[in-house]
């Protein structure tokens, strides 16, 4: 909001609502860093026109503070109602009575405290299932905004007076009932609901952004500014919304009329996250409330357990003092709510009242980590329970002045709090106090007492050490009753008495902190502390949530000392694994709650070492296996010394691989008895060695000599294998190659064999006697690589010595054959026999 009154959003930059005369001029919307701006609504001059009544932001003001969005007599501007989501669970029930409803702090979910309304109610964030119950007369003469149609269809019930709804002709002016998720969305968009709006819906706020407020005030009274509905058009399910809220007062920040209010709405739908950021000291107004519900116990949770459905408050009040700090609020262990730069501005201000209303089951919800710079007031605490009773207290970590300050109190418990560097005294009890409970508390360099007890108390696993003037300062009629406590003077100092129960140690060794210069009061081993303490029922974990014990008892002091620790949670968490990878990547984290992590590193026994990246969450990348089994030791090393391991057996297993098929070309017509070498075959598809044999011959591996043994050869090898040819021709021999069982076979083939014979000569005979048997010269075959026809004409042939026969037959290569024939009986006659080998022929002549 601009001096002038005008409602200012930016979808870049901050989006500012200011009211300087108490009234709303103007809704402004800027595209473009603030250069230019639209307006979306004018709501006139006049101060009734300015109450915003049919603006559809589901902002009204109220009268005297007694109408949910009641309107009229002169209030509008004073209190501006943006809303952002809706927090109650759904199938609610609401209750409306104009007459005698109370104002709109219960949001009507209770019977006994209605809504009370005047001539004008706004229904937004009503759901299918909700039920609107009108108890006493309602009269309206403005008509319903968004959120309801006003049919039973719709699955919203109303029951009562529900006729006077209607009156002044609103049943001409019913919305559309937003049924769904994604209709709501739309309809939950003020900017949307504008009549003659021009702008979209990512205008209202900045998706996974930071929308911002600031609110600028020019009198006294109260402002209030409350986060609901924010969601637009193209927001999912479980999207974030961070929203950043300033206060700001230029004048009057001392009155005791001002109030600043802030209300937070959850929403199942979505995640938001608030901050609260105040400017400067010069500036704060140091009372933030959340809406008040009817009914609650004053309570500081320290890691408290919480049920949904139900309001939870966190009363803060006079107790809080600093110049400087930051308080936080976890759910589930995540940072949730968040206020920095907390400052005060005189003694007695405060932070008052945080509350807050949830919807999911179970959460557990703590403060933790309040850290204060010196505090002006000399004679009050950080803490200070200002008369307040019933209160459990834990999880603080102070420095300043005085720590606690217990007066006028009961039933109080103080556990898991750290003090430290203290000027004056850690905790002091006033004599006005009763039923005091002191729990692993660690107070550590006080400036005078560690514990100044003016009343009694129960002590039970507290350190007190280094305090200036005495670890423990007892007043007259005071009694303290101890057991398990760590001191490190001898005795007590006051007339009060120490009672203890067992265990308390005065004189005690050094804590063996990590590093108390700095605050860092986490236990070293072998730290005396470790496994001191006695249980105390209830606490159950320490400061900064770790379970208690961790060993055989708790320790002493805030902390619980936990052993450094690293563990393997990838590929797995089991302490075995199988692969058939060579390389592996394990990936854990680690903790230590003493020095902190120094580095991880990783070893192999089959060989290899290294650094893994990270200490709390590390990974170990591509650590080589060999074949079988690895055994990896993970170490985590702190900044002193200590480690601490975990291991992994990891299997490493070579599946067979199945080479693709390969091919040898066959060879034919070789010479005989001849070495004859294959072609060369590539060996692929395998991602490891596999075997290779040879059957009927030799191999040979990228050129290698040629071997007939058993081996292994490896993807992308050439390989060729060799045989010497069959002594026969026409004979096919063959060698046979495996390659992981996949083979193939080189068949080489002799040339056919050849029957045709050399020329042979027999030497004719003459003047031989009449009619006498004339043998011949004997001729050797030769040239043929097969037995050859053989046939003789004239006479007859012998082979080899055998019988003569005039019969054809075959003969072999290298055989001897004469041929015979009878002499003419007549003188100078010639008689002639012809021998044919293979078609090749000589005669033998007889004269």
């Amino acid at each position: 909001m601009d001096d002038s009154g005008n409602i200012i959003f930016s979808s870049y930059g901050l989006n500012e609502w200011q009211c300087t005369d108490n009234y709303v001029n103007q809704i402004l919307v800027s595209n473009d860093h603030g250069t230019t701006w639209t307006i979306v609504k004018d709501f006139g001059s006049s101060p009734t026109s300015k109450g915003m009544e049919h603006t559809g932001l589901a902002s009204y003001y109220a009268t005297n503070w007694s109408g949910l969005y009641g309107a009229g007599n002169g209030w509008g501007g004073k209190s501006l109602r943006g809303t952002i989501g809706r927090v109650l669970p759904t199938n609610a029930t609401f209750y409306v009575d104009g007459n005698n409803g109370v104002d709109w702090t219960n949001f009507g979910i209770d019977h006994a405290r209605p809504i009370k309304t005047l001539d004008y109610l706004e229904l937004l964030d009503i759901y299918p299932g909700d039920t609107v119950v009108f108890t006493g007369t309602n009269t309206y003469s403005n008509p319903l905004i968004a959120g309801w149609s006003g049919n039973e269809t719709d699955n919203i019930y109303l029951r009562g007076n529900t006729t006077s709804i209607f009156s002044g002709g609103n049943l001409a002016h019913i919305p559309t009932v937003a049924e769904t998720f994604e209709s709501a969305k739309a309809s939950w968009n003020f900017t949307l609901n504008e009549a003659g709006g021009s702008i979209t819906a990512d205008t209202s706020i900045v998706h996974e952004g930071v929308q911002s407020a600031k609110i600028v005030r020019g009198s006294s009274g109260t402002t209030s500014l409350s986060l609901k509905n924010v969601a637009t058009a193209n927001i999912a399910e479980n999207d974030k919304f961070y929203i950043s809220y300033w206060v700001y007062y230029p004048d009057d920040i001392t009155s005791s009329n001002d109030t600043t209010m802030l209300r937070m709405y959850d929403n199942a739908n979505y995640e938001l996250i608030l901050q609260i950021r105040p400017l400067s000291v010069t500036h704060l107004k140091n009372e933030i409330t959340f809406i008040t519900p009817p009914n609650y116990a004053t309570l500081v949770p320290s890691r408290k357990s919480l049920t949904s459905g139900t309001w939870h408050k966190v009363d803060i009040e006079a107790y809080m003092h600093t110049t400087a700090g930051y308080f936080k609020m976890y759910v589930d262990d995540n940072l949730w709510f968040l206020i920095n730069g907390i400052k005060t501005i005189a003694s007695g201000s405060k932070l008052n009242n945080v509350q807050f209303f949830l919807n999911q089951n179970p959460m557990t919800f703590y403060v933790d980590d309040f850290k204060f710079g010196k505090l002006p007031f000399d004679n009050r605490g950080a803490i200070d329970t200002h008369g307040y009773s019933y209160l459990d207290i834990g999880n603080f970590k102070v420095s300043g002045n005085n720590g606690a300050l217990i007066s006028g109190s009961n039933n109080i418990n103080l556990h898991n709090s750290i003090f430290h560097g203290l000027t004056n005294d850690a905790i002091i009890i006033g004599g006005d106090s009763t039923a005091l409970n002191f729990y692993h508390n660690t107070i550590f360099g006080s400036g005078r007492y560690g514990i100044n007890a003016m009343s009694n108390a129960i002590l039970k696993n507290n350190l007190v050490y280094e305090s200036a003037g005495n670890d423990v300062f007892i007043g007259s009629g005071a009694t303290l009753t101890g057991n398990n406590n760590w001191f490190k003077d001898f005795d007590k100092v006051g007339a009060g008495t120490y009672t203890d129960m067992g265990s308390t140690t005065w004189s005690g060794a050094n804590p063996a902190f990590v590093n108390s210069e700095i605050g860092d009061f986490h236990l070293l081993t072998p730290s005396p502390l470790i496994d001191a303490g006695a249980t105390v029922p209830g606490v159950i974990s320490d400061f900064p949530g770790v379970t208690r014990p961790q060993g055989l008892a708790p320790d002493i002091g805030a902390y619980e000392y936990t052993p450094l620790t690293v563990t393997i949670t990838s590929p797995t968490s089991d302490s075995t694994y199988i692969t058939t990878s060579s390389l592996i990547d394990l990936a854990g984290n680690a903790s230590d709650s003493a020095s902190g992590l120094s580095s991880v590193s990783w070893s192999n026994n089959r060989g290899g070492s290294g650094i893994a990246s990270g200490t709390t969450i590390w990974m170990a990348s591509s650590i080589s296996l060999s074949v079988g089994d690895n055994i990896i030791t993970i170490t985590a090393t702190d900044n002193s010394g200590n480690t601490g391991e975990d291991t992994i057996a990891v299997t490493y297993t070579v599946q067979t691989p199945t080479p693709d098929q390969f091919t040898f070309t066959d060879q034919i017509n070789v010479t005989l008895s001849t070495l004859i070498t294959s072609n060369a075959i590539i060996v692929s598809g395998i991602e490891a060695p596999v075997a290779i044999s040879v059957m009927g011959g030799e191999y040979a591996v990228d050129g290698g000599a040629f071997t007939s043994d058993a081996s292994t050869v490896s993807n992308g090898a050439s390989v060729v294998v060799r045989q010497t040819s069959s002594a026969t021709a026409g004979i096919t021999t063959d060698t046979v190659l495996d390659i992981g069982g996949v083979t193939d076979t080189f068949s080489v083939t002799t040339h056919a064999a050849s029957t045709t014979p050399n020329p042979f000569v027999f030497i004719d005979q003459t003047d031989v006697a009449l009619s006498t048997l004339i043998t011949s010269n004997a001729i050797i075959v030769s040239g043929i690589e097969a037995p050859a026809a053989i046939s003789v004409t004239g006479g007859e042939y012998a082979v080899d010595g055998g019988a003569f026969t005039s019969d054809a037959s075959t003969v072999s290569n290298g055989a001897s054959v004469v041929v015979r024939q009878t002499s003419s009986a007549t003188a100078g006659i010639t008689t002639d026999t012809v021998l044919d080998i293979g078609g090749v022929t000589d005669t033998f002549s007889v004269t």
